[in-house]
């Protein structure tokens, strides 16, 4: 099950030290690329799975975005 970005950074970051935070981020760079590559070759096997792998890249784009969004706002430098 998916979550909202608000809902990542609640139970996925708030707390955690930066360190671990950009751990975190990179992670989720690396979820990006994996998918990337699964939606360009386009197998219809990788589709079978639900939600979808161009919804997992678009949702792992917005954690993203909201964790950025968080690291700014701890006033840290990324």
């Amino acid at each position: 099950m998916m979550i909202s970005p608000e809902s990542f950074v609640e139970f996925e970051l708030k707390g955690k030290s930066q360190e671990e935070v950009f751990k975190i981020i990179g992670e989720l760079k690396d979820e990006i690329e994996r998918l990337k590559e699964i939606v360009e070759k386009h197998d219809i096997e990788d589709y079978m799975i639900k939600p979808s792998p161009d919804v997992q890249l678009s949702v792992n784009k917005d954690y993203l975005k909201a964790a950025k969004r968080y690291c700014k706002a701890q006033g840290w430098s990324i």
